[in-house]
């Protein structure tokens, strides 16, 4: 018991130092970005095309504007304007298990699980407008950052085997998963980037033609970053978790080395 306990320790702790990295490489992204306006932007792609021609921009840049659209997205379940969602809707039953206990007498026992019946993610191209200019964001492959705006659990009523999709009629339909258990009812959740808010983004700035794009870096370790925080607070939140993981990872590793150790040389 104790070996396994002191397993676990240094499971956590392996799994805090990903998290420390992963945020390390954020961070160094971050502050690696050339902080620019989309116009200095954009003169900068015209002295590039005239120099070299056209299609040879290539700037890692952070900039912060406010995310417009011709054309948005209407999320599935609130009908959100945005430029991203993500949603789900999880099917929550009580199913029958049968188990033996230490003895070997059988026991059966209600547990309560969950499983996906309807989920959908998508995402467009949007524009970033900072005052100076616009520039395009592809966001396909980004760290995006999103608000949640449904997250809600609803009985099930036997009244038939279908449920509504979302909070509106004319929605499409789910049917009840007929082969495990006693529908309890199902979980509603939806996040979305919505048209209109402040985006900082971070990513690799490409000319196409007369426009500018920011998409996904090609080059290994820099981050695609889009958030609805300003650099200060961001490089705040990222130095906290950084920590917390470095110290929590520590003591996680020490405590697992030591439970193992004693563990095996007690046998227990």
């Amino acid at each position: 018991m104790v070996k396994f306990l002191g397993v676990a320790f240094l499971i956590v702790g392996m799994v805090l130092e990903l998290i420390r990295r992963s945020n390390a490489a954020k961070l160094l992204s971050l502050k690696s970005a050339n902080a620019t306006t989309v116009q200095d932007l954009l003169a900068i792609s015209q002295h590039v095309a005239s120099e070299i021609g056209g299609g040879n921009l290539r700037e890692y840049v952070k900039v912060r504007g406010r995310a417009t659209c011709a054309e948005p997205l209407r999320s599935e379940l609130k009908h959100e304007l945005c430029i991203y969602y993500r949603m789900s809707v999880m099917r929550v039953y009580e199913e029958l298990v049968v188990k033996m206990d230490e003895n070997g007498n059988r026991l059966e026992e209600l547990e309560r699980r969950e499983e996906c019946v309807a989920g959908n993610t998508r995402m467009i191209p949007f524009q970033l407008d900072d005052g100076t200019g616009v520039l395009n964001v592809d966001p396909e492959g980004s760290d995006i950052e999103t608000v949640q705006v449904m997250g809600e659990f609803r009985e099930h009523h036997d009244n038939g085997s279908f449920i509504e999709l979302g909070v509106t009629s004319g929605q499409p339909n789910v049917t009840n998963s007929p082969q495990s258990g006693k529908t309890l009812g199902y979980r509603y959740e939806e996040y979305i980037v919505p048209l209109g808010r402040d985006l900082l983004v971070l990513g690799t700035a490409v000319d196409r033609g007369e426009k500018v794009t920011v998409r996904k870096p090609t080059e290994p370790g820099k981050k695609f970053l889009i958030t609805f925080q300003d650099e200060e607070v961001l490089t705040e939140s990222m130095l906290k978790t950084l920590r917390g993981a470095k110290w929590g990872m520590a003591i996680c590793l020490g405590a697992g080395a030591l439970l193992t150790i004693v563990g095996v040389v007690t046998g227990k």
